[in-house]
Parts: C-alpha cells; structure tokens; sequence
C-alpha cells in the first residue's frame, strides 16, 4: 500500500477527491431554494446591504426576519451577503459555495490524516468513503446549511496548524482559525477536545497530564467567545417555550440520545432512509431494544478506548473519541437540543471515526497476505461509488419545495412544519387546493405555529371562485395566528388589508398601527413582507 501511495503525483490525491466531491454533486446547481433558505437566504434583510454588517455581527441568525434564536453564525450571513451582492438570489452561487467547501474539506481531510500519520491509501479510500456519503448531502444540498461545511474547513485548518508536534506557540495561531469557527457554528466550542483527542493519537507524551496544558490558548478563545455570546445573544430565548419531560430530565435526554444511536449506525452502513425532520420520540426508559443497543454501543466504544491507549488499537480509538468529541453537544445531555436526529449532525464526527476504521483495518491487513489489502481496496473503492450515486439520487430530493416536503412525508415524517411547508410550495405555484389541504394537515398535527394559520388565511383567500365566501373563515385563522403568536406582524398587516377591501378603515388603522409599531420594535423595515392588497 505504501508503494502505490508513492508512485501517485503528490497532488493526485487532492484531484481526485474534488473531482469525485462535484461529479456526485453535479446536479446539485439548479436547486431551488428550500426550508430555512427562506429565512436565512430569501427573506434575510441582513444579507441585502453593506449596512448590515455591524447587526450581522451583534445578532442572532433569524435577526433578518425578525427572529431571536440561539444561533450565532455572523460568517455564514457574511458569506451569503458577499454572495447577494454579487449574484442576488441566484441559487447556483450558493450551491456552488456549500460544494466548494465540501470539496476543500476532502482535501483537508486528506491531508490531516497523512499528517496524523496514517497509511496514504488507507486515508484516501477513507475520505472518499466520507466525502461521497449520501448522509452529508443535508449538510451540501442543502442551502442554508453552509455553516457545516464551513466551521469544518477552519476547524480542519486549525487542527493542522498543531500537528505533528503541538508546539505551544502553534496553539496560537490556531486560536484565530478556533475563532473563525466560533463565529460560524456553536459546535466548534468543541474544538479544544478534538485538539486533545488528536494529541493523544500522535505524540509520544501522551501519557502526560502536563503536555495537555498547551491548549489553555484556545480555553481562553473559549471563555471570550461564551461572553461575546452572552452580550449579543442575551438570554431572552430558549428552543422550547415550555418545560417538558425532555428539558427537565436529564436521564430522558440521555436515554433518547441512546436511541439515536443504533439509528445513526444503521443510517451510516445502509443509507436508504434519507430525510430532514425525522420524526424522533422521546425515550423514558432504558428497557427499550433501541436504548439498549445505543448502550451496547457506548460500552463497546469505551472498552476499545480502554483497550487500545498504546499503539495496538489506537487508530480506531482515536476515530471514536473523535466522533464522540464532535457529537456532544448535539447528544443534548447537557443541553437540551431542538432535534433529536439530524443527519447533517454526522457531517464533522464521521470525518476522524472514518479515518480511524480506516487505519485500524489496514494496520490488520497489514498482517495479511497482499491480495486482501487489494481486494479490500477495490470493495472500498466499490463502496464509494455506490455511495456516489446514491448521493446523486438523493440531491434531487432537495431540487424544490414540493419534492422535499414530499419525500419527507412519504418517508413517514409527521411533520407540521413539513405540511406546513409544502403547502407555502403548492401556494407558490397556484394550486390553492392541495395547498389548504396542507396547511389543514399542519395545524392538526400540531396547533402551536402561527405561520400555518396565517398562511391557510392567504390560500382561502386566494381560492378561486370562493375567495369573498372564505373572507369570515380566513379573519378567524388570522386571529388564531396571532392568539399564538402576537408579533406576527404579517397578520396584523392582512387583516389591515382585509378590513380596507370591507371599507371598515377604523379596524383597518388599528391593525395598520400594530403591523408598524411591532415592525418597528423588530427592526424590520416597512416595506418587507407586503401581503397583497385584495381587490373587489
């Protein structure tokens, strides 16, 4: 393996993984925009002016329609403002951009686990195993899902600017691409672990508490982070309005985030059940088949960890303190999470445990006669390109609104937003029935977002040849929005529309006053959002 590696050009490698990244991605370009691409890209005010900079940097990442989330990702809108200005909403730019990253990615990974000191080959097969996996087409495909990719890319750059020896004055310089990461995804606050992880693979001192000290830079990166956090994001939100069994228990969390586990395992060996929003329960008890084999997992994990400290297993122990390093805090044990299972989840953990298992099997090999390692290297290869086009098939499941949302629901995901969602799409293009019916399904499964009201009130509204008959039907689901929601101020500005087509202007001020004064608390400008006027 080592004199094949050899006789390949130096960047052949490199060529070769980006080439693979944009062929299995290649359709991905005329993508429509899809889910969170309205709130993040289309109707992101933040991303349309020069003069956003200052909010994109002391904000949240909904601030640009008005929200207030935990999410504090200023390079992500950054990017997609650089990319507005040049292109305005054109989706193949922003494409382009998540595949592009993707791509540098397979190459960084690449050259971080040469640099870790792991087989060439071995290394190569196990980032074009990674790199085409259909699981990270969430995290690609997916518009508005840059900040994976992205936070990857300087993490990875960060990692080997330490390596291969950890000087402690490298720690600096990582601190600015720790930084940059920070600033694109809460998880890369992990950084740190994933620092001591790789220096417990590949220093001889690793048997030294001391020599882990060195990254005390980046706990100071940390804590200045943490605050900036605070000061910018306050602490007025919370992912769930409400305490329930999942935010109050922290067993629960635990036991639910057991459950994930055979469910990712499963995703990453056969992955045929490919969707957004899965539908994931709460886990109360550990008798549960699913908890029980998360359980096994975990027990298994550690016992290899314990098992392999010195060199005999430690490839494959670094892949699962990798994994488990980058995954925790989307584990929600010490943070409750707003989902259970994301598939994008495994963008950053796949990316050591597939080196690891790489390594690990070809040091067995190794031991081998020679045409077990060729034949494991053309299943492997084999691997890849099944992985390739099963890619490329499911790119298309994120080419528009309608297909998304309808493989989500025929896959078995009972969503709300899902429904609620498909029927924005079926909206958009005319079809008033499907829509309605849709917008119906939402608020039965769960009448808790105000959007779903507010929106069947436009599809009644709309509906031909009935749309005065529905007028009295579509006030009442305007009211319910705002029952739910009182600042949503698109119901405030309908109903000032409706209540001018009735010539009843006293109603029409009043909600006209509400519509502007709730704008103006929310800093959106006045005139965003303008609902269409209805006519005689």
């Amino acid at each position: 393996m080592k004199q094949a590696a050899t006789a390949l050009p130096k960047f052949a490698p490199y060529l070769a993984l980006v080439a693979s990244v944009f062929l299995a991605y290649s359709n991905v370009f005329d993508g429509q925009f899809v889910f969170d691409d309205e709130m993040l890209i289309v109707n992101n005010a933040l991303i349309r002016s020069w003069h956003s900079l200052g909010a994109i940097f002391w904000s949240s990442s909904t601030a640009g329609i008005g929200g207030n989330d935990l999410f504090y990702r200023p390079l992500q809108t950054l990017l997609y403002l650089l990319l507005y200005k040049d292109f305005g909403l054109t989706p193949e730019p922003f494409h382009f951009l998540n595949v592009a990253l993707h791509a540098t990615n397979a190459g960084l990974l690449y050259a971080f686990g040469v640099r870790l000191g792991f087989r060439p080959v071995a290394v190569f097969l196990a980032v074009l195993i990674w790199a085409l996996h259909p699981v990270q087409t969430e995290a690609i495909a997916y518009m508005s899902a840059t900040a994976d990719p992205l936070y990857t890319c300087f993490s990875m750059f960060g990692l080997l600017v330490l390596l291969p020896d950890f000087a402690p004055r490298k720690f600096c310089v990582a601190c600015i691409f720790y930084a940059l990461a920070l600033l694109t995804k809460e998880t890369a606050v992990l950084f740190p672990l994933l620092a001591l992880v790789c220096m417990f693979l590949a220093s001889k001192k690793r048997s030294d508490p001391r020599f882990y000290l060195r990254v005390w830079p980046l706990l100071v990166v940390t804590t200045a982070y943490l605050l900036l956090r605070h000061f910018v994001l306050g602490k007025g939100y919370a992912f769930y309005a409400q305490p329930n069994i999942y935010t109050e228990h922290i067993l629960y969390r635990f036991y639910t985030f057991l459950a994930t586990l055979p469910d990712y395992a499963k995703t990453l060996l056969w992955p045929s059940q490919l969707y957004i929003d899965h539908n994931f329960p709460v886990y109360v008890d550990l008798r549960h088949e699913k908890t029980i084999a998360g359980a096994a997992i975990i027990v298994t994990a550690l016992g290899q960890i314990a098992w392999g400290r010195g060199k005999r297993g430690l490839p494959l122990s670094f892949g699962l303190l990798w994994f488990g390093a980058a995954y925790f805090l989307n584990t929600g044990i010490l943070l409750p999470v707003n989902a259970f299972f994301l598939e994008h989840w495994m963008y950053l953990p796949t990316a050591g445990l597939f080196l690891g298992i790489s390594q690990s099997l070809s040091d067995w090999l190794e031991k081998h006669p020679p045409f077990f390692t060729r034949a494991t290297a053309v299943l492997a290869l084999i691997v890849a390109l099944g992985f390739g086009a099963r890619t490329y098939a499911q790119n298309a499941v994120w080419h528009d609104p309608i297909s998304l949302y309808s493989h989500i629901l025929s896959s078995g995901g009972q969503s709300a937003r899902a429904h609620n969602n498909l029927g924005n799409a079926y909206l958009a293009r005319g079809d008033i029935a499907p829509a309605i019916t849709e917008f119906r399904a939402a608020i039965a499964l769960s009448d808790s977002y105000a959007q779903a009201h507010h929106n069947l009130a436009i599809a009644l509204l709309a509906q031909p040849e009935r749309g005065r008959e529905n007028v009295d039907e579509a006030i009442t689901e305007l009211w319910r929005a705002l029952a739910l929601d009182p600042n949503f101020f698109q119901s405030y500005e309908l109903l000032a529309n409706i209540y001018a087509w009735r010539n009843e202007h006293a109603r029409e001020a009043d909600y006209r006053a509400k519509d502007i004064e709730i704008r103006k608390k929310l800093g959106i400008p006045l005139d965003e959002y303008k609902q269409p006027v209805l006519t005689h």
